[in-house]
């Protein structure tokens, strides 16, 4: 399996399953592995040498490994991330926004390009 390029990342798409450390694609209904819904992505990435050897340090010091520290730091920066409204919350959100401000303008569904015009010649 190659590795491939995915932006500044090379990726290597194999999959390992967390329990038995078997390659997904050839694990089968008939595996002895008892958590094959628990898999992993093999990510390969590039450290500054100073960043690998921090990164051993506080692994150690953390009693796991560096992979492990590496899941954790993607963890709590992905959790600090605003995430995005799915499709289903935005269109939610625009229902509740609807008829919630009033401008003062009686035939804004008819004229609502010529306020949009007078709005940006602003």
């Amino acid at each position: 399996m190659g590795v491939v390029p995915n932006g500044s990342l090379w990726v290597c798409p194999q999959v390992l399953c967390r329990t038995c450390r078997q390659d997904s694609s050839v694990l089968s209904s008939g595996s002895n592995c008892k958590e094959q819904e628990d898999l992993r992505v093999r990510t390969q990435i590039q450290l500054e040498e100073e960043q690998a050897a921090l990164l051993r340090r506080a692994a150690a010091d953390s009693h796991v490994s560096v992979a492990e520290l590496i899941r954790r730091s993607v963890d709590l920066y992905l959790s600090s991330m605003p995430h995005p409204a799915s499709r289903d919350e935005q269109k939610e959100r625009a229902i509740e926004a609807a008829g919630r401000f009033r401008s003062g303008v009686t035939d804004i569904g008819e004229a609502h390009d010529q306020y949009l015009g007078e709005a940006f010649r602003r």
